[in-house]
């Protein structure tokens, strides 16, 4: 399937730029406090930290910034950079292990900020299209930056929570302080080897018969969805570590094929992501 690059989406950097802010005036008046604004006069990680009475929000703003280089550490001790205030992550040169930790972050972020506003208030669904489909998904999942077109990217923290490591950070492989993904793509193109649903599942059993790393539960249902378009349904579950669960919600309209993708690496979440998938596969419209 051939996809086209897409931009940034202009929502989600507002989103970011809005976090970044709100991490810079929780922080930096601690630092011009204490003149903590040259190697001379850096200051203990713990110091900044103390004069926040919300520790985990310090904690999330410190690692935050210091991800941007406007926190920079000396000898041990941390100062703020005043002229690194406009960094991002794009300006930023850091590997891509540090791009998908930077993710997290905003992740535990977005969902640290959001809890503090919606607390105990029912999620609810927002609309999501482009000129060929539509579809619903709750608000109380964070959209994610997208490479394509034709795809949208969402996460939540269901039920794993996000641990941080000595250095603030989150430790490489640690699955259990990831979170939850969603992601939607359709192909705009028509798929000349497919003429029914059951062609698209010959063609995926065909190409897990040929996968060097197969699930230990496999399975794969046939359905209607509300909109009374065949989709194929499918489960796989991994329960070698990395454990993890996946669903695939293939829906066929003629010959136009879309996907949507659930996954977490925590097996226990497997009904609450199954049914929100269902959820975004039964509100799912092709528009033309």
């Amino acid at each position: 399937m051939k996809k086209e690059k897409n931009n940034i989406n202009t929502e989600r950097t507002s989103q970011i730029n809005e976090i970044q802010k709100a991490a810079i005036e929780l922080l930096k008046p601690i630092f011009t406090k204490y003149e903590a604004t040259t190697q001379e006069k850096a200051m203990l990680k713990d110091e900044v930290i103390a004069e926040v009475e919300d520790k985990r929000k310090a904690k999330y703003s410190f690692s935050y910034l210091k991800q941007l280089g406007i926190i920079k550490k000396y000898k041990g001790k941390f100062y703020y950079v005043e002229d690194a205030e406009n960094n991002t992550i794009g300006s930023t040169k850091i590997s891509k292990w540090q791009i998908l930790s930077f993710t997290i972050l905003v992740a535990i972020f977005m969902l640290f900020f959001t809890l503090s506003i919606i607390t105990n208030k029912k999620a609810e669904n927002e609309v999501y299209q482009d000129s060929n489909v539509q579809f619903e998904m709750q608000k109380d999942w964070t959209k994610g930056q997208s490479e394509y077109k034709t795809e949208w990217n969402f996460y939540k923290y269901i039920s794993n929570k996000p641990v941080l490591n000595e250095s603030n950070e989150i430790t490489e492989g640690d699955y259990a302080s990831y979170p939850a993904g969603i992601n939607v793509y359709y192909d705009p193109s028509e798929q000349e080897t497919i003429s029914n649903i059951d062609d698209v599942k010959t063609n995926l059993e065909a190409g897990l018969e040929n996968s060097t790393e197969k699930p230990e539960t496999q399975e794969m249902m046939i359905e209607k969805t509300k909109n009374n378009y065949d989709v194929l349904k499918v489960k796989m579950v991994y329960n070698t570590e990395p454990k993890q669960v996946t669903y695939y919600y293939y829906i066929l309209n003629g010959k136009k094929l879309s996907c949507i993708t659930a996954y977490s690496f925590n097996l226990d979440e497997a009904d609450a992501l199954e049914a929100e998938a269902s959820n975004i596969a039964n509100s799912f419209k092709w528009i033309q």
